[in-house]
């Protein structure tokens, strides 16, 4: 029967936008809000989730790691189940049914329904081989015999289906009040089940083969093996304002032998089955019923009210459980099939897993990816701003939501806060948003994005705009008339003017900036006439005749010679200097809350009349010429809509698609398939590139032939995340990007890969930046994602005592690489392609910790990795407590510390004052703190091309710390600092190099890298190579820099390798980096504090730090803590 399903496969046409097949590919952790379903596979390895906006959502059950969405359907998925087994996932929409094999994804066979029907009920037999399917014509199709199989009809749809345990028989539930038993083997209606009122919604069958069918009439049948009719009990529905889903009276208990139905007043009544009288009851609710699910082996049930309560129920013991569902947006619940443990959806997306035994929670998922609301990029630096969810909300109010600011073009972090803003815009250079909120009380609010600082709020004043060069805003309340110009530079009120309302319309609207930036518009001034006025004088320059409608908006030509007025019934364009009517449209009927702009030579509107909607389609989009108010092109079903700079194409917004316009031509150009509805539209800085933003899977960029070539997403956290379809990321922190995974494709399944495993072959700084086409730096070249193999699976079994059995299983063809063990973070072992080994960890206990050296909480911990055999891909940490041994000593601490100051340079020019008097008030200052923290245990050497200090040459530093490595144990403390000159690239390396003492500033050649450099590759090993636990570095260089009399600010552009070479040095196990250089985009010298500023920042930490900054040794001693030291001259 397999062979036929994989027969009727059906497949897809690639559209642009499409996800191209890949062995891996990033999958950001989104959880679509409001999750009405979930699901656990049989073998626990599995979940999906599913809200029914979004395709259903693949999950890794055991780690709660999200690995696809299953998307593709023509319509929004109705349904989603697993099969018994759960190795199938079966997908309903209207017009497709599809099979997906739940180990990796694939899709395994599709199921087209006949034209002029819609599918309205799927479900697998017990075996998995068939899948029947109920239409809105009342059909019944069977899928995975010899071919399919469709059996007699109701008269109405389809609405439930089940299979008896045997697989025998098949029921159906329709719409007209009736349900089927059909035979199989035979193809024939074996009885009709009657006597409901209403649509029989639910089924479910005992091991014993009777059957509860439950109706929308409120009541629930009972019928035997043969299709008898035994009994009838209430089984009242709580409405939910949405369709429920799972709410059938059911067998319960031991061997299933007893109903459980629900009663008005939220009372569980259990039935002995047959009788018509309840032998006990499970009380506790205090209004109807509107969700139940019962536990697989039926021993609990879990119901949600009218109350809005959800309890979880012990049946058998025939009372209550303790349940703490952590939140009132419970959405969405069901039980494991194998473990005590039960799931639920949440409100905002969540999920939670639950132990049912003690009612908490022991595992949760947030969504880590924010939903998006509207996403867009603002002013030549195409700054991006979105607006996402923030968190649930309740239905009928302004919730919460995430401003998110990032500028493309920087290394520095984006800004985000949460407001619930009715109306808002950001200033043309996006520096500032501007919104208000009445509903929470806000009448005005200006934000400066850099920080999230409130410069402007005023209860009362509400309407406002910026002007075109972004220098000022209008405020205005039109109650009373008063309009204030604020200027952004200043941040004082420039004018506050007084115009003119009609008490009878009940104020004025607007303001609206003229293209010249000193005029503005308003409308419903006395006789509903709009008013054109000067900004800086108040004077009246222009009156328009009335308008009775006004609700729309009010725009410009580009020059700002004509005015075109919109409001819901009218289209009105005026000449200025002549002061007429040029062209007027009342054919059109438009909402009053559109927020298109009639600016442009060409503008877009969206018209609701029947001549340019159809029903299905919703609203038609119409660009017309501002000149003659004549139609250019008509765009049907349209949400969004936005015409490119030099007026020739436009993007519309069409449900899930984007499609490109021709506008004299009035021919698509292109259809852009997004997975979720589109909220954004626009061309990117060039006028070429596109820009899209759907509201689950975020932004998008696009190449001019349709070619998505970026996917950007916000996290709840206020971090983000790029990334591009060859496996290239960017991200707020490279290094841990905790809202997305790798995932990989091997015959064996799914398996999810933290982003930082891949971090050195795949991250592109500014990669965003480089899509748009604003950085011109070429992306780097990526190893070929089909060449990537799988890690070995890994076992770590202890024998007893300190002795492991570690064995490493190869699978998808990815040999076995290195096997590495660690002791509290610090390496120990390291074995290559070694398949089983025995680890006896007697011989390091010198690593481990004592329990009053270990934090609260923390254990002397083993971690275990491995790599495949290229060393690509590392499996996931098994991490195992290996305890204190009581005898335990632990070594001395000892603090081993070079500080480098570069000043005096080879050659003429490029010398530095700073530098060397750097590395002496470093070292000084470590030294007097270090010989009261740790006496007569300390090694601090300055090198310095100043005094009688060694020079900091090339081999002298490498040499300093290839003995260091030598002597230092895991308990020590290694500090490096260097201060001077860097570079980004020598020769045709690039990357990070510091310049030593014999290298030429001025004259830097291939040859420096082995003479007067040390790379960040070098660096980074030399540090890996050393023992200590802890290691910290500070890096106070630049890659061009001069000394002057005055302050100075060294130029620095941070090139993509140069920042990929910070991260490996930072990256080093048990390395703490602080670079100066990398920090800002400029790196300070001033010879009025006679240090470099980063190194100013942390001597004046030490010489002016408050007990605050200081941390306490056991015997009362107070010392500099490292990491507040550091983050505070950061």
């Amino acid at each position: 029967m397999l062979s036929f399903l994989l027969g009727l496969a059906v497949p897809a046409r690639p559209l642009q936008g499409t996800p191209a097949e890949s062995r891996i590919r990033i999958v950001p952790q989104y959880s679509a809000g409001l999750v009405q379903d979930i699901e656990e596979s049989r073998d626990g390895s599995r979940l999906i989730t599913h809200d029914k906006g979004y395709a259903p959502r693949l999950w890794d059950a055991r780690r709660q790691v999200l690995l696809r969405a299953l998307d593709g359907h023509p319509d929004p998925v109705a349904l989603t189940n697993f099969s018994l087994d759960g190795t199938r996932v079966l997908t309903r929409s209207p017009r497709l049914v599809r099979v997906w094999d739940s180990a990796r994804a694939k899709i395994v066979a599709d199921y087209a329904i006949p034209e002029g029907e819609a599918a309205t009920a799927a479900v697998f037999s017990p075996d998995g081989k068939t899948v029947a399917i109920g239409s809105d014509k009342g059909t019944v199709t069977l899928y995975g015999a010899t071919a399919p199989q469709k059996l007699g009809a109701h008269t109405k749809a389809v609405r439930s289906l089940a299979f008896s345990p045997d697989g025998a028989r098949l029921v159906s539930g329709s719409d007209d009040a009736t349900g089927r038993f059909w035979d199989l083997k035979a193809g024939q209606p074996l009885t009709a089940l009657t006597g409901h009122k209403g649509a029989i919604r639910w089924f479910d069958f005992s091991p014993r083969g009777e059957l509860l069918a439950t109706s929308l009439d409120n009541t629930a049948s009972l019928w035997d093996a043969s299709g008898k009719a035994m009994a009838v009990y209430p089984q009242v529905i709580g409405e939910r304002g949405v369709e429920n889903v799972a709410m059938a009276a059911v067998f319960v208990g031991k061997e299933f032998a007893e109903i459980a139905a629900c009663d008005k007043d939220g009372t569980i009544q259990l039935y002995k089955p047959g009788a018509t009288k309840p032998s006990r009851a499970l009380a506790g609710h205090a209004d109807s019923i509107r969700e139940l699910r019962r536990s697989h082996d039926g021993r609990y049930l879990a119901t949600y009210a009218n109350d809005n309560t959800l309890r979880m129920w012990d049946v058998g013991a025939g009372k209550e459980l303790d349940f703490d569902p952590a939140s009132d947006t419970p959405t969405a619940g069901e039980f494991s099939p194998g473990r005590d443990v039960f799931w639920l959806g949440y409100l905002g997306g969540e999920v939670r897993q639950f132990d049912i035994k003690t009612g908490k929670a022991t595992k949760e998922t947030f969504g880590a990816v924010t939903t998006v609301d509207t996403a867009s990029l603002i002013g030549e630096e195409a700054r991006v701003y979105w607006r996402g969810q923030a968190g649930p909300g309740s239905f009928g109010t302004v919730g919460e939501s995430q401003h998110f600011f990032l500028d493309p073009n920087a290394t520095a972090a984006p800004v985000n806060f949460e407001w619930a803003l009715e109306h808002q815009e950001i200033s043309p250079d996006g520096r500032y948003l501007a919104g208000s909120s009445r509903a929470k009380g806000y009448g005005f609010l200006l934000v400066d994005v850099a920080d999230g600082t409130i410069l402007l709020k005023n209860d009362s004043l509400r309407d406002f705009s910026f002007s075109p060069d972004g220098s000022r805003i209008a405020i205005m309340d039109g109650d009373s008339g008063e309009i204030g110009i604020f200027d952004l530079k200043s941040r004082k009120f420039q004018n506050v003017w007084t115009l003119e309302t009609n008490k009878a319309w009940g104020g004025i609207t607007g303001p609206y900036w003229h293209p010249n930036g000193s005029w503005d518009a308003t409308a419903h001034h006395p006789g509903n006439q709009i008013y054109l006025w000067d900004v800086d004088s108040g004077e009246i320059l222009r009156k328009f005749e009335k308008d009775d409608n006004l609700h729309g908006d009010i725009g410009f030509d580009a020059h700002g010679d004509r005015m075109v007025v919109r409001s819901e019934h009218l289209l009105r364009s005026y000449d200025l200097d002549a002061n007429k009517r040029v062209w007027e449209r009342k054919d059109l009927h438009t909402s009053v809350w559109d927020q298109l702009s009639v600016d442009g030579d060409r503008f877009a509107v969206l018209v609701e009349n029947e001549e340019y909607m159809a029903p299905e389609a919703g609203r038609e989009a119409l660009i017309l010429d501002n000149l003659t108010g004549k139609d250019l092109l008509h765009i049907p079903g349209t949400t969004c809509i936005a015409i490119s700079k030099d007026g020739k194409r436009a993007i519309a917004g069409q449900g899930k698609l984007a499609t490109v316009w021709d506008i004299d031509k009035k021919t698509k150009l292109l259809t852009l398939v997004h997975p979720s509805a589109v909220v954004s539209v626009s061309f990117g800085p060039d006028d070429q590139r596109l820009v899209t933003a759907d509201s689950l899977e975020g932004l998008h960029v696009w190449n001019e032939k349709g070619k998505e070539s970026a996917t950007m997403v916000a996290m709840k956290d206020g971090s983000w995340l790029v990334y591009d379809d060859q496996g290239r990321y960017d991200a707020s922190d490279p290094s841990n990007v905790v809202g997305a995974k790798f995932v990989l494709d091997w015959e064996g399944g799914l398996e999810p890969i933290s982003m930082a495993q891949l971090k050195g072959q795949f991250y592109e700084p500014h990669l965003l930046a480089k899509a748009l086409g604003t950085d011109k730096e070429p992306l780097r070249d990526v190893p070929d994602l089909e060449s990537l193999r799988l890690f070995p699976e890994l076992t770590v079994k202890p024998t007893g005592g300190l002795t492991y059995d570690i064995e490493s299983k190869e699978r998808d063809n990815g040999g076995i690489g290195t096997v590495r063990v660690s002791i509290n973070g610090k390496e120990v072992v390291k074995k290559k392609g070694t398949g089983f080994f025995k680890l006896d960890l007697a011989a390091y206990e010198s690593f481990l910790l004592p329990e009053s050296r270990l934090g609260e909480g923390e254990k002397n911990r083993l971690t275990v990795t491995v790599s495949n055999e290229s060393g690509e891909l590392v499996s996931p940490p098994e991490i195992l407590d290996i305890g204190t041994p009581a005898d335990l000593k632990v070594p001395d601490v000892k603090l081993y510390a070079l500080c480098v100051g570069i000043g005096d340079y080879a050659g003429k020019g490029g010398d530095l004052l700073a530098p060397p008097s750097d590395a002496s008030s470093i070292g000084q200052a470590l030294k007097e703190v270090s010989d009261r923290l740790l006496p007569g245990k300390t090694e601090i050497t300055v090198m310095s091309t100043a005094g009688e200090s060694p020079r900091p040459t090339r081999n002298n530093i490498l040499g300093w710390l290839k003995e260091v490595g030598a002597k230092a144990t895991s308990s020590d403390i290694v500090f490096l600092f260097v201060a001077g000159h860097g570079t980004n690239k020598i020769g045709d390396q690039s990357g990070y190099f510091m310049l030593t003492s014999e290298a030429d500033p001025g004259d830097i050649t291939a040859a420096t890298i082995k003479t007067g450099a040390i790379s960040g590759e070098e660096l980074r090993a030399a540090l890996a190579a050393i023992p200590a636990g802890k290691q910290v570095v500070v890096l106070d260089t630049c890659h061009s820099g001069a000394v002057s009399d005055t302050l100075i600010a060294a130029d620095r552009s941070i090139s993509g390798e140069y920042q990929r070479a910070y991260e490996a040095i930072k990256d080093t196990t048990g390395t703490w980096l602080l670079a100066g250089a990398a920090a800002d985009q400029k790196s300070y010298e001033s010879p009025n504090v006679d240090h470099g500023m980063l190194t100013y920042a942390l001597l004046e930490t030490i010489d002016k730090g408050s007990s605050d900054g200081l941390r306490k040794t056991p015997s009362g001693e107070l010392f500099v803590d490292v990491e507040r030291w550091l983050t505070y001259a950061a």
